[in-house]
């Protein structure tokens, strides 16, 4: 539910700092979404926040969902690789640092975190000594991940990945593989290492 318009300006009255942040954050991502006008295959929701920095380039499409935040100092940085690549980054999600890599598929779900974490469908070069840069023999498999996910600062997301709703990779892992909904996610290579059940009472430690 929205916070209704009297507490939102008598927090705004509290907190001017915070006021001003939110307000310049509304009126860049108003203006990234002015330019992003002209690029017919970049397309910027509705209420989109820029802070920090974006950079979007090559030829595949990019579709950033309504209410999104990028946020920082550090540059959040969406490239594609072919004119088939596609980067989709669902609703209310929350974008700090984050690096992609796209050749095909990359789908990032409602209302994740990511911080300064990479994500790439694709190997970029084969294993093969002589020719690394035949395009016929480099990895590419599209990576999912679902709703409500928190991927740390320094993960790694490999190709293929598939994240289910409401899981967390911690700060530093190397993931691959497919992963169910709800669990813990870290290491090098990564692995399931707890499950997250119901949030505890107000008492309670995570």
């Amino acid at each position: 539910m929205d916070e209704p318009q009297p507490a939102k300006l008598s927090r705004a009255i509290r907190e001017p700092g915070r006021a001003l942040r939110y307000a310049w954050s509304r009126l860049r991502g108003w203006i990234a979404r002015l330019r992003c006008v002209f690029r017919r295959r970049v397309k910027l929701g509705k209420n989109f926040r820029l802070l920090g920095r974006l950079r979007i380039r090559g030829p595949g499409r990019v579709v950033i969902g309504d209410d999104v935040y990028v946020d920082g100092t550090l540059t959040v940085s969406l490239p594609t690789y072919s004119p088939e690549a596609e980067i989709h980054i669902g609703a209310g999600t929350y974008l700090n640092g984050t690096r992609m890599g796209c050749a095909e598929r990359i789908v990032v779900g409602k209302n994740c975190i990511l911080a300064d974490c990479r994500i790439t469908d694709t190997h970029f070069h084969s294993l093969y000594p002589g020719r690394r840069s035949d395009p016929t023999l480099v990895g590419v498999r599209a990576v999912e991940i679902g709703d409500d996910c928190w991927v740390a600062a320094d993960a790694f997301i490999l190709p293929g990945t598939r994240i289910r709703r409401g899981s967390t990779v911690a700060a530093g892992a190397v993931v691959m593989g497919r992963f169910p909904e709800k669990v813990v996610i870290a290491g090098n290579p990564a692995r399931v290492i707890m499950g997250v059940g119901e949030p505890p009472s107000v008492e309670g430690r995570w």
